[in-house]
């Protein structure tokens, strides 16, 4: 596995890894004090079904996206915006869309979160 993408803000990292030759991904998170990275944690894996994440950080938490490939065995599941606070290992579905081969435009909440050059999310922490 090899670094593919990352993003922080001053609470956390996430990036996803990608293994080209098998076809595989993983998002990963990970605490920041001012100079000091805490241990990463795995949230989330995908293999060639899905397309790897596009990736978010903003205060405490992490987002991704993942959207299945237009063919092959989850070609039919829903996209999803999925979340992490960063140094936990559980990790929630924040929004989902059956329709769509992305996640919807935007959300009806405070804080405006880029999580592709053509979308916007609007999350903000609990």
């Amino acid at each position: 596995f090899e670094i593919f993408d990352a993003r922080c803000s001053e609470n956390g990292v996430v990036w996803t890894e990608c293994n080209v030759l098998e076809n595989r991904w993983r998002v990963y998170t990970a605490q920041l004090s001012g100079a000091d990275l805490g241990e990463a944690t795995l949230v989330d894996e995908g293999d060639s079904n899905w397309i790897t994440p596009s990736i978010a950080a903003v205060g405490n938490t992490a987002f991704w996206q993942t959207s299945p490939q237009t063919t092959g065995e989850n070609s039919k599941d829903n996209s999803v915006l999925k979340a992490a606070r960063f140094g936990s290992k559980e990790s929630s579905v924040v929004y989902w869309i059956k329709t769509s081969r992305s996640v919807v435009k935007e959300r009806n909440i405070p804080l405006s979160v880029p999580v592709s050059s053509t979308w916007l999310i609007r999350w903000v922490s609990s």
